[in-house]
């Protein structure tokens, strides 16, 4: 994933044997480099979209709060509370959108 300003993030993931999970929730870590802490949740969404098409999108949590997409609306509720976008995920069951709605 590129952003602005040369920032990019690359991303290497083990999935597992789990056919075409539908949804995952992770976690990342790492340090900045000026050695501050850097680490989040993760949620990664298949797509039946064309890989050529997908383009990179910055998201505010409270415009896809509004969204008419369930999944979106999930997803900014799993993500709305800062203080709980941290190195830690809920149990994850059933692999697909309603694993948003148990954190």
């Amino acid at each position: 994933m590129r952003a602005s300003k040369g920032k990019e993030f690359h991303h290497v993931y083990k999935i597992g044997t789990r056919e075409k999970p539908s949804l995952l929730k992770g976690v990342f870590s790492g340090v900045s480099t000026a050695f501050d802490p850097i680490g989040g949740r993760t949620v990664l969404i298949r797509s039946d979209e064309d890989f050529s098409k997908l383009k990179n999108a910055e998201l505010a949590i409270n415009e896809i709060a509004k969204s008419g997409s369930k999944t979106e609306k999930k997803l900014a509720m799993y993500f709305m509370n800062r203080s709980e976008n941290n190195l830690s995920i809920g149990r994850v069951i059933t692999f697909n959108e309603n694993e948003l709605d148990e954190d």
